[in-house]
């Protein structure tokens, strides 16, 4: 198999370990990152062949947010005119389980 660490894949400036994809693995839970390689994933083709243009934010944002305030994560937004956008994702995690907003 390989190291756990071990870096199985790079896209759209997220990686993916073998540890990662070990959370698909029976009743394993997701970790975050397997959630930010998706979603980068799938924001990566927006635009294609008509498809609606998409963002997201890291797992991070939603949980930095509601601690924080809108005024201290205008950092994460200052690169992106979020109103360009047809869809904007934002993962959140509710305790067992995760959800977009």
């Amino acid at each position: 198999m390989g190291p756990d660490n071990e870096n199985l894949g790079k896209k759209y400036d997220q990686t993916i370990t073998r540890r990662d994809l070990k959370t698909l693995i029976g009743l394993t839970w997701l970790n975050d990152e397997v959630v930010n390689y998706y979603l980068a994933m799938i924001c990566g083709e927006s635009g294609v062949n008509s498809y609606p243009r998409m963002h997201y934010f890291s797992t991070f944002f939603y949980e930095k947010l509601s601690k924080e305030g809108a005024e201290k994560m205008a950092r994460w937004t200052r690169k992106i005119n979020i109103f360009t956008y047809d869809i904007i994702l934002i993962p959140i995690h509710l305790t067992n389980h995760w959800a977009l907003a």
